[in-house]
């Protein structure tokens, strides 16, 4: 099994004998942070990463075809300092999407499935048209044969699907700013080009018409 505390760099032991690993080594998106209201909290709860875009953690080495058992536990705890709780979206690989509603207490999310290939991927997000929340996490546990190393990575790099919006029955495509200044730029050039084309044709017939 593997234990991830979240936000966190260094490794620790808790008051159960519980071996966690914070996450500050290998993830490279995200933001660190501490909660406000640590008063007889667990130390593994005392930090969590949050994330403004669909950001994922990849176990791999996972037996395929055996039981994997992955729980995620969300303490807000004033985090960000807004006294807002947050609601967001979390997925265990294909399994459908559960909506977590934070509030005042810790909210857990449990779930027991088969691993249909050898890396098993948890992703926290928003909808994309969602600018009032923000996705976070505290810990991580995954329990299963082979579970090995972590990699937190996120699909903002690369032309992605949004899981679950839709529109117009297809689903919403979410192409990196650096692509659409590319083609902008492209479809400028372009426009440019064939402007300068028609206006060296006009040149010509107008010369032609005098000569």
């Amino acid at each position: 099994s593997l234990n991830v505390a979240c936000g966190r760099s260094d490794s620790f032991t808790d008051s159960d004998g519980t071996s966690w690993t914070g996450d500050g080594t290998f993830a490279t998106l995200g933001v660190p942070a501490v909660v406000n209201d640590t008063a007889g909290l667990p130390e593994s709860l005392t930090h969590l990463r949050w994330f403004i875009t669909r950001t994922c953690y990849y176990f791999d080495q996972i037996t395929v075809g055996s039981s994997v058992n992955v729980t995620t536990n969300f303490y807000y705890g004033n985090f960000d300092g807004k006294d807002s709780p947050p609601q967001f979206q979390v997925q265990y690989d294909g399994n459908p999407e559960m909506t977590i509603s934070t509030g005042s207490e810790t909210v857990t999310y449990s779930l027991t499935y088969k691993a249909l290939s050898a890396t098993v991927n948890i992703c926290f997000g928003v909808p994309i048209d969602d600018f009032t929340n923000t996705a976070f996490v505290n810990t991580i546990q995954v329990e299963g044969s082979g579970v090995n190393s972590v990699l937190l990575n996120s699909a903002s790099n690369t032309a992605l699907v949004i899981s679950g919006k839709k529109k117009k029955g297809k689903a919403i495509i979410a192409v990196p700013v650096v692509i659409v200044i590319f083609l902008v730029v492209a479809g400028v050039t372009v426009f440019l080009l064939v402007s300068r084309q028609r206006n060296m044709a006009r040149l010509a017939i107008q010369q032609g018409a005098y000569q």
